[in-house]
């Protein structure tokens, strides 16, 4: 019995150690982005709150990873229920997590629509979310990657192994969808984000609340505020 539980421990011990082997890259390059941030200046250009709405005003807003860590964080845990509810990967298991971080990336078989259009949307998403607040356009590609790597290494991988397609493409393509995305926002109304930045838009017109009853009963009221 005490031998079953040594070898537990130390399989536990070994699957730690090759995690941290296979992903201290992208732990070196998470402390590098605010580094980038710094010492590359975005474009001097003036910052004007993105509640005046007025065309042509400023994307930026706080230049702070609070907003990006934030948003990319809550697609992540949205997307990955619905993508094994719906068979669109395995369930999570351990033994699964094991095998990811035991292996290398592998080339995976999804359709052109997943590696080619869909992944490299979601990486114009995070791409964006960095570019909006400050960031430069060398940080907004690193934390860009950084969310794939997260993606790839700390969630996908408790269902299937990490891609080699999805860790080239996502950024590489993602971020030129998202400086696009990104240099259109500045040129038009607020009013007219939907067109180009849906998801953020919604979720910035949202206001969500939660509470009690009388009968201590716990609640949650969406209200939504959209102006045209």
């Amino acid at each position: 019995m005490a031998s079953q539980q040594g070898g537990g421990f130390i399989g536990i011990m070994n699957t730690v150690n090759i995690f941290l082997k296979r992903c201290g890259l992208f732990f070196i390059a998470c402390l590098f982005i605010p580094a980038v941030h710094a010492q590359i200046p975005a474009p001097d250009t003036p910052k004007v709150s993105v509640t005046v709405a007025q065309p042509g005003d400023e994307v930026k807003d706080d230049p702070s990873l609070r907003k990006p860590i934030l948003y990319s964080l809550t697609m992540m845990a949205i997307g990955y229920p619905i993508l094994f509810g719906t068979d669109q990967i395995d369930k999570p298991s351990v033994h699964r997590f094991e095998i990811s971080m035991r292996r290398s990336v592998e080339w995976d078989h999804d359709s052109y629509v997943y590696n080619f259009i869909l992944h490299p949307l979601w990486g114009s998403e995070t791409y964006l979310r960095a570019r909006e607040v400050g960031f430069s356009l060398p940080a907004s590609i690193a934390f860009s990657f950084g969310c794939s790597a997260v993606w790839e290494f700390l969630i996908e991988s408790w269902s299937e192994r990490p891609s080699k397609q999805d860790l080239i493409f996502t950024t590489s393509i993602g971020w030129i969808i998202g400086e696009l995305r990104y240099q259109m926002k500045k040129r038009m109304s607020p009013k007219d984000y939907w067109f180009v930045d849906p998801i953020n838009t919604l979720l910035e017109k949202c206001n969500i609340t939660f509470g009690a009853d009388k009968s201590e009963k716990v609640y949650a009221r969406m209200s939504m505020k959209i102006k045209f």
